[in-house]
């Protein structure tokens, strides 16, 4: 994980690929107009790891690109997965996200571009700003939509229909590829995300791939476009049938 400079406090719009979707957009103005380091860049690689922080915990992050995961770790070293957060996303390592957890770890599960807040900066705010304190609201809010949007993942017994939900859930935040979506999240990111077995997450995707619903690559998933359809229109779930992408 590396530092890579401050944003460009003279031209915001410029320098932040997420400037009308981050939640905390004014506190990030508030900052600059302070001319204080934050928010700093940091870099991601794939699997990197932004552990809660017991001696400092007031730092925010906010994802400008890429996906992370929040997750938990117990005393047998088994991992639980409890949400994915996209692009614009926040998190803070003040907020309990669970109850009586406080040992969650945040994971990037694709390389990630990250706004850092430090406590230092924060500290020279006015917290009595409503506009602030609204945001940080409703940063919260978006982060238990998340968690609520995993419990929904995680519902179905049938594994396959949990993948299906997942990918529903990380449509917005692929890319396009050829005519398809891709995510590049290989069969073992899956397998963490569904807290499944790598080899039964490989079985049951080789039958979404059969149906037509996705392509599979190496390290990567290519999702079938009618994946958006079905966002647009929720009515269309489940699919009575699939259509390729010729």
């Amino acid at each position: 994980m590396s530092a890579t400079g401050a944003l460009d406090s003279k031209n915001p719009a410029a320098s932040c690929p997420v400037e009308g979707d981050c939640s905390l957009k004014t506190l990030c103005k508030c900052m600059r107009s302070l001319g204080l380091k934050s928010p700093q860049r940091i870099s991601l690689s794939k699997y990197d790891l932004l552990y809660r922080n017991v001696t400092a915990m007031d730092n925010i992050y906010v994802l400008l690109d890429g996906l992370w995961a929040v997750m938990t770790n117990d005393s047998e070293g088994n991992v639980t997965s409890w949400g994915v957060f996209g692009k614009g996303s926040t998190i803070g390592e003040s907020e309990y996200f669970l109850p009586n957890i406080d040992n969650y770890i945040v994971q990037a599960l694709t390389g990630c571009t990250v706004c850092k807040f430090s406590s230092r900066d924060l500290g020279e705010l006015d917290f009595d700003d409503p506009l602030i304190l609204r945001e940080i609201i409703r940063a919260s809010t978006l982060n238990q939509g998340v968690f609520c949007k995993h419990v929904w993942i995680m519902h179905p017994v049938q594994l396959s229909e949990r993948i299906n939900r997942l990918f529903l859930a990380l449509y917005p935040y692929g890319s396009k590829e050829g005519g398809y979506v891709s995510l590049g999240l290989s069969h073992s990111d899956i397998a963490g995300l569904v807290n499944a077995e790598r080899s039964a997450v490989t079985h049951a995707m080789k039958k979404l791939s059969d149906d037509g619903r996705l392509v599979l690559g190496y390290g990567k998933v290519m999702l079938n476009p009618a994946y958006f359809d079905i966002i647009e229109d929720p009515s269309r779930y489940p699919y009575p049938t699939w259509r390729h992408v010729s």
